[in-house]
């Protein structure tokens, strides 16, 4: 069971009769079925063939799904802030089985990709509460559960490729599409057990600035796949999300209960979330270069999603590692380097299957260190808005995700997708440094 108690950094929760160990891999349990959205899919969209729609279709099916995602990351993040994790999470759950049926039942490939959104919001609700419940756990026991929580999410990217290969092979690629509804299974148990959180104020959601936020996310992404669609869409869409971004932000800036708080957006928080969307970029967009890759050259989907699990064991192992002398953001600074080298290797001897391997290896190693950043920054926010930043943090971590994906798939050749994935990774190094520099000086 979990109690209430008082500390310097305000409300915490206590365990006390629990291994911390044990309900870290329970919230991993939870968490870990929203990396399959994106990881699993990729796998299984090169076998759909024509059924999945045009390129177009198939390209939102995995960037809209990551974009739908980070979007209700923060509206759930909302949620969390005024109403507490229990009513987040059955509003997720509901959304997710929803969101499931659709994609089973509709037959269309427009009606897969709402079934696929709905599906990505209600997954969405997952991320926040785990993140809100990690960091409310009393500082003794907080390393172990953010530990486990980070070992098991990175466990479920080990294997959501592989997951998403048998599902493909055993009940056909679109049982492959809704494999995040799999959330709904522990989240009642992480409720029994004590572990969601009451109502902690009364307060409502900023619709409003949500659907500007989704509008200007999903215009963005629209412009990002600008080779696969005309000139006069691309140009329409840049100046949508334009006009939509700049209401957003005269729009939170005079609203206390705004989508996005404008009190939580600090020089810190604003390079964490950029090194969340260049670690989540990466990992979609290596994930869908090396499936599409695989795919091209007659590897089965099972086959493809196995050659991808040494490598995110690799990080699973890593993300359990305490012992390390160097800082976290300093780790995740030599992993994006490593990985960015491997990237331009990659380049230079030819986009061949063992290098490309060892680039998404090294993609799920940096979203393994990368989730640890990301907690050590929501553990030192205050109990009110954790949710609120936990939120934020994560929307920049899957737009990123969004983004690398359509990169990918507007990209003409194989080539440039890595030579993309490189320049992400070099960026989000910078950031990370920069903001472990930026944590001494202040």
């Amino acid at each position: 069971m979990i109690t209430r108690t008082g500390d310097a950094g305000g409300i915490t929760d206590r365990l006390t009769g629990a291994n911390p160990t044990w309900v870290g891999l329970r919230w991993g349990l939870l968490y870990g079925p929203v990396t399959t959205g994106v990881l699993a899919a990729a796998v299984a969209l090169p076998h759909a063939g024509d059924s999945a729609g045009t390129a177009v279709t198939r390209a939102w099916l995995l960037s809209g799904y990551a974009i739908a995602l980070g979007v209700g990351v923060v509206i759930f993040g909302r949620v969390i802030d005024w109403w507490g994790v229990r009513t987040c999470l059955a509003l997720g759950s509901a959304y997710m089985l929803i969101g499931a049926a659709v994609c089973l039942a509709g037959g269309s490939p427009s009606t897969l990709l709402a079934g696929r959104m709905v599906l990505a919001v209600g997954s969405a609700a997952v991320v926040p509460a785990v993140m809100s419940m990690s960091a409310g756990v009393d500082p003794a026991d907080r390393g172990r559960v953010t530990a486990m929580v980070a070992a098991m999410m990175a466990l479920w990217v080990a294997m959501a490729p592989l997951i998403g290969g048998v599902v493909t092979a055993l009940a056909g690629w679109r049982a492959a599409l809704v494999l995040p509804v799999l959330s709904v299974v522990m989240a009642p148990a992480v409720i029994r057990n004590g572990h969601g959180r009451a109502r902690r104020r009364e307060g409502r959601v900023d619709g409003f600035g949500a659907l500007l936020l989704t509008v200007c996310a999903a215009s963005i992404l629209g412009v990002l796949h600008a080779r696969l669609v005309t000139t006069t869409l691309v140009l329409t869409l840049a100046a949508i999300a334009a006009c939509s971004g700049v209401w957003l932000w005269w729009w939170i800036r005079r609203r206390d209960d705004a989508v996005i708080p404008t009190g939580l957006v600090d020089a810190l928080v604003l390079r964490v979330c950029v090194v969340a969307a260049c670690v989540y970029a990466v990992l979609f967009g290596m994930s869908t270069v090396v499936a599409q890759a695989l795919a091209g050259r007659g590897w089965a989907p099972m086959a493809a999603g196995a050659v991808l699990v040494p490598g995110a064991i690799a990080g699973a192992v890593l993300a359990r590692q305490r012992r390390w002398n160097l800082d976290r953001e300093i780790q995740l600074t030599v992993v994006l380097v490593v990985l960015a080298m491997v990237q331009i290797s990659a380049l230079v001897l030819g986009p061949v299957p063992p290098v490309l391997v060892a680039a998404a290896g090294g993609a799920f190693i940096a979203v393994s260190v990368g989730h640890l950043v990301i907690a050590s920054l929501v553990n030192a926010v205050s109990p009110d808005a954790r949710g609120g930043t936990a939120g934020l943090v994560y929307f920049a971590a899957f737009a990123g995700g969004a983004a690398g994906t359509a990169v990918v798939a507007a990209s003409r050749d194989e080539a440039q997708a890595l030579g993309s994935m490189a320049l992400v990774s070099l960026i989000g190094a910078v950031n990370a440094v920069g903001g472990q520099r930026w944590q001494r000086h202040h």
